[in-house]
């Protein structure tokens, strides 16, 4: 037979897997409204860059254009605290090498062939 405090311990450890399976939906939820919100804003951006290189047929300045906007509407949030900025080392620039150079191989690559 289980005593109280056994029935008590039991009740209270099924009850906390409970509260942290509601929370792994919560989670799992949200996660899912920000990739459809994602998807949903990539789609309306390649809907719209595609009317613009109908009208404006340079994708490369249009490219440029649009990155300079962007990094410049970050700056401005950063600077005002809008957003946080992220916190970077030297290590972090360092771990992205490897990456740029194997995407400059690629593009060689594929130029040659």
């Amino acid at each position: 037979m289980m005593s109280t405090d056994d029935r008590v311990g039991a009740y209270e450890a099924d009850r906390s897997d409970g509260v942290e399976k509601i929370e792994a939906t919560k989670r799992v939820k949200i996660v899912g409204v920000y990739f459809a919100t994602w998807l949903f804003f990539n789609v309306i951006f390649n809907i719209y860059y595609k009317k613009v290189l109908n009208v404006f047929p340079y994708p490369w300045l249009t490219a440029t254009l649009s990155l300079a906007a962007g990094s410049a509407i970050m700056l401005i949030s950063w600077a005002t605290k809008v957003a946080e900025a992220p916190n970077t080392d030297l290590e972090f620039w360092k771990s992205l090498f490897p990456i740029r150079s194997i995407s400059k191989c690629l593009v060689g690559d594929r130029h040659f062939s």
